[in-house]
């Protein structure tokens, strides 16, 4: 009985480790902003700013790779999937 009880204490305390692991790797910080991929929610020192899905989607691609560069072709492409041709053809609504 009493290593039956210990088994359990034990697969108990492992899951919680495994959930508070989980819950960690949800979580993108870089500076002020934190960003949980799970609930998508986005905080800058801690205010919670609301984005909606596609602005998301968007910081979670550059806080992900933030040395990386990209192009306006490939960020349509990655927010906007195989819809970003046609988007392209109405003009360049995303210039900057």
């Amino acid at each position: 009985m009493k290593a039956r009880i210990k088994a359990i204490m034990r697969r108990n305390s492992k899951n919680k480790r495994q959930k508070k692991e989980e819950t960690a790797n949800n979580i993108i910080a870089a500076g002020d902003l934190k960003m949980d991929t799970e609930s998508r929610r986005v905080f800058i020192a801690e205010r919670e700013i609301n984005l909606t899905a596609k602005e998301f989607d968007l910081l979670e691609l550059l806080v992900r790779n933030p040395s990386k560069v990209y192009s306006r072709e490939s960020l349509l492409t990655y927010v906007w999937g195989n819809k970003a041709w046609r988007m392209e053809m109405c003009g360049r609504w995303m210039s900057m």
